[in-house]
């Protein structure tokens, strides 16, 4: 229940945010507390569910954060990238937003997107 009201606590911040422009950290921030918080706590309560123990419940949580950044990354270069019927749904609509392809460009956002991607996985993976 917190989660939920934390995260439409965030949409109404967001939205008096796109008002104004944001730096690349706050633009992060709003995500993490947006998106990725959201898909965090869901695979931490996964975990809760099949009563993992807490340390294996805190990567799933750390992870969904990454998670959730990386798809607002991702959604805002399909945003910026694809059609309508491509995306499958409505596209072009982040122009006037802070989105991470406003700030950065589509090349770096994907460079960013790629990198973290990447990251994230040797560090699931150990490797």
């Amino acid at each position: 229940m917190v989660v939920v009201l934390e995260w439409y606590w965030v949409k109404h911040l967001t939205y008096i945010l796109e008002k104004k422009p944001l730096s690349l950290d706050e633009v992060i921030t709003l995500h993490t507390n947006k998106t990725a918080k959201l898909i965090a706590s869901s695979l931490e309560m996964g975990g809760v569910i099949v009563q993992l123990p807490k340390s294996v419940r805190k990567e799933l949580y750390n992870f969904g954060i990454d998670l959730g950044v990386l798809f607002q990354i991702q959604d805002d270069i399909l945003d910026a990238t694809l059609s309508t019927e491509s995306a499958g749904k409505p596209t072009n609509s982040d122009k006037n937003k802070n989105s991470f392809v406003n700030l950065l460009g589509v090349d770096k956002a994907l460079y960013i997107w790629l990198m973290s991607w990447l990251q994230n996985w040797k560090r699931v993976l150990k490797i």
